[in-house]
């Protein structure tokens, strides 16, 4: 290598490539706009996943109005972040020693590979840093794949929600 080539690599900005991923707990408005925008295309991926649930129940899935209110009023999440993308997400809700997670979506691409899980455990140990006693979150009933995350990680079925299309 000689030394122009030596030069430019010392003052060339360092790429975040193959850097160990890090979870983020902040919200959405906060994030830089690159993760800004990862996360509207990761939030319009799982309408489309809710939709194929609950068009078989005759619900609606959430629109994209909870998107802009989640950026608007700055909900709080934790964001997993790696080579400056963004593969997952949940957003959180506090009230009193109650915790609901309120969406939890992980890239398709990137599912099976240790990010549900990985934003799971640090969702319960924020909660409890927080003083939560109780996580909840809602799954729909034939989203076995996210059922089998849940359970595996201590949750247990509480209550059915029963819906009429009126």
């Amino acid at each position: 290598m000689n030394y122009l080539s030596l030069l430019k690599e010392a003052v060339a900005p360092k790429s975040n490539k193959n850097q160990p991923p890090i979870i983020k707990d902040t919200n959405a408005r906060k994030l830089d706009k690159n993760l800004q925008v990862d996360f509207k295309r990761l939030f319009d991926e799982q309408l489309k996943d809710n939709a194929k649930y609950s068009i078989k129940y005759g619900g609606e899935p959430v629109g994209r109005h909870f998107l802009k209110t989640a950026l608007m009023m700055a909900v709080p999440g934790l964001f997993y972040i790696k080579d400056d993308s963004l593969l997952g997400f949940l957003l959180l809700l506090k009230t009193g020693e109650r915790i609901k997670i309120i969406h939890f979506f992980v890239d398709p691409k990137y599912r099976s590979q240790g990010v549900g899980t990985a934003l799971m455990k640090k969702a319960f140990k924020t909660s409890k840093k927080e003083g939560g006693k109780r996580i909840e979150l809602d799954v729909w009933e034939n989203n076995k794949n996210a059922q089998a995350l849940y359970s595996k990680h201590g949750f247990k079925r509480m209550l059915n929600t029963m819906s009429k299309k009126i």
